[in-house]
C-alpha cells in the first residue's frame, strides 16, 4: 500500500527570529529559543555540542539550558564557514 501526496506542499508560516552576536537564545515571536549552530549537527535527528570554550556556569549557559527546557523548538543557525568562533551567516529554521 502506497501512501499518497498531499495535492500541494505545505508550508509553515514565516517567523520573525531577532538574534544577537554572542547570545545563545533568540527571539521568536515572542517566545525566548535556544540557538543551535548546525556544525554540531549528528546525522538528521541528533546534536552534539562539547561546549569545549563555552562558560557552561554563567548566565547564557542558564538562559540557553532554560529555552531548551520550555520550549518544544530551537533555532538552528547556520555557522560562517570561515569563522574559527561559529559566527552566524543566517538562520536555518526551528526544530523540534
Amino acid at each position: 500500500m502506497s501512501r499518497q501526496k498531499p495535492a500541494h506542499k505545505l508550508r509553515a508560516p514565516q517567523k520573525k527570529t531577532t538574534g544577537h552576536r554572542g547570545q545563545w537564545t533568540a527571539d521568536v515571536n515572542g517566545r525566548e529559543l535556544a540557538v543551535l549552530h548546525n556544525t554540531w549537527r549528528v546525522g538528521t535527528t541528533g546534536y552534539f555540542d562539547p561546549m569545549e570554550a563555552a562558560k557552561t556556569d554563567g548566565a547564557k549557559h542558564k538562559r540557553l539550558t532554560d529555552a531548551l527546557l520550555e520550549n518544544d523548538v530551537a533555532v538552528v543557525q547556520r555557522d560562517a564557514p570561515d569563522d574559527p568562533g561559529m559566527a552566524r551567516s543566517g538562520y536555518i529554521g526551528l526544530f523540534s
